[in-house]
């Protein structure tokens, strides 16, 4: 995937609009090689940076698992079903077309903007605000969420509500997380 919108607006920070594009051959080799050399097998995401400029490409990390994109990947790809395949020997041989996937589709990060939007408010930084709030309906509009989804709305409320959950004073913390013991009676 392309990043084309980052929480810091600039190249660095993390991405918030994100678009699947075709990988180069130079990526798919590399990407090939590399789950080749770590023995690799599974689902994970060989990450690199391309500059746009030069094409020169530098390595960034492999995560052995899907990341919050699982979203952006299942939109343009059947990954979940293909890996139920899997897990079930349904599906034995690697896949024909690894690479044949839907280009175009993009994800939206709301809560990654709205973090976005606090800290361009904190900074008085009102233009900047204003703008990028004014564009958070065009990015939505046609794009897959990482978390939110109308079939299954509680992983986003979670990551919602987690923070608000950092703020409880610890000793309403404690009860919570104190193991359960069964009861002797």
């Amino acid at each position: 995937m392309k990043v084309l919108l980052t929480t810091t607006g600039t190249h660095s920070g993390y991405g918030i609009h994100v678009e699947t594009v075709k990988p180069t051959p130079k990526l798919q080799i590399y990407a090939h090689m590399l789950a080749e050399a770590l023995e690799f097998h599974g689902a994970g995401s060989p990450q690199f940076l391309v500059d746009d400029k030069t094409g020169e490409i530098m390595f960034l990390e492999v995560n052995p698992r899907l990341d919050a994109n699982i979203k952006l990947a299942q939109s343009a790809m059947p990954y979940i079903e293909t890996m139920i395949g899997i897990l079930e020997g349904e599906i034995t041989q690697p896949l024909a077309q690894p690479w044949a996937y839907q280009h175009g589709q993009r994800l939206f990060w709301w809560k990654g903007e709205n973090q976005t939007l606090k800290t361009l408010m904190a900074q008085r930084r009102y233009a900047q605000l204003a703008s990028r709030a004014a564009m958070i309906l065009p990015r939505s509009i046609g794009a897959v969420h990482p978390l939110f989804s109308v079939d299954d709305i509680m992983p986003a409320v979670a990551s919602h509500f987690n923070p608000l959950l950092a703020r409880l004073p610890q000793s309403w913390m404690q009860p919570m997380s104190a193991p359960i013991r069964p009861s002797t009676s």
